[in-house]
């Protein structure tokens, strides 16, 4: 499987652009212009993002919350382009790594073979691999954990995509891909040491890639946009570790 739509030479240069963000700063935050340049602007986009409408409630939410809809899936990647799903399970993090729900097994509906086995699925991975892979300059094959997220907000009561607060995940790095943004809000913070870096992905592709082991992070609630009743926000996160 071809992993770009651009030429070659143009995919190399922005790879290593970006790897070496990530390798300088700990993080790289790439606009949705470069990434569908990789991936492609076309219809597959609409065609994925129908999965959004599928998404089971998050019940593991404190206090009968009930405003993050996910999906979890478990592969194995390479570079190249070369993904294959691993047997479904639970997921963990430790307590240490996430005092809100960590310590216990969390299951999740995975994500349907349809959705995983989409070109743009599988093109938005193997850039989010080759990307980390060559940031890390660490070998090529990885665990990655994708995950599926809406947040919702309704009038007069913000959501929260990371109730957890400031934390890490618990991974080696990971990648953050908007596909929809009806809301305000909804600001990553990045904390390395005493500095704070903050962006918005508030355009569909704009992407963040972030070196886990060095930065912090944490989303601010989100609202429903001006005049409207409610508001969402849906990503596609891809954490890579071994």
């Amino acid at each position: 499987m071809s992993v770009f739509s651009g030429t070659e030479r143009d995919s190399a240069a922005d790879i290593a652009r970006i790897a070496r963000k990530v390798q300088h700063d700990g993080f790289a935050f790439e606009e949705s212009a470069t990434i569908l340049r990789h991936v492609g602007a076309g219809p597959g986009w609409d065609r994925l993002h129908r999965a959004w409408d599928d998404l089971p409630l998050d019940h593991y939410l404190h206090s009968g919350h009930r405003f993050r809809r996910r999906r979890y899936g478990r592969f194995h990647t390479t570079q190249g382009g070369d993904l294959r799903p691993r047997p479904h399970g639970p997921y963990f993090q430790t307590p240490e790594t996430n005092p809100y729900a960590g310590g216990i097994d969390r299951h999740y509906q995975p994500i349907m073979t349809p959705t995983w086995q989409s070109g743009l699925f599988q093109a938005l991975v193997a850039l989010d691999t080759e990307i980390v892979s060559t940031a890390l300059a660490e070998p090529s094959a990885w665990n990655a954990d994708v995950h599926l997220f809406r947040i919702e907000a309704s009038e007069g009561e913000p959501a929260s995509p990371t109730p957890e607060g400031i934390h890490r995940d618990g991974n080696v790095a990971f990648a953050v891909h908007l596909f929809d943004y009806r809301c305000r809000g909804g600001r990553t913070s990045l904390y390395r040491g005493d500095e704070v870096i903050t962006t918005t992905l508030a355009e569909r592709g704009d992407t963040l890639i972030v070196d886990d082991r060095r930065l912090l992070h944490c989303v601010s609630d989100i609202l429903p946009a001006s005049n409207q009743v409610s508001g969402s926000r849906d990503v596609m996160i891809v954490d890579f570790y071994r």
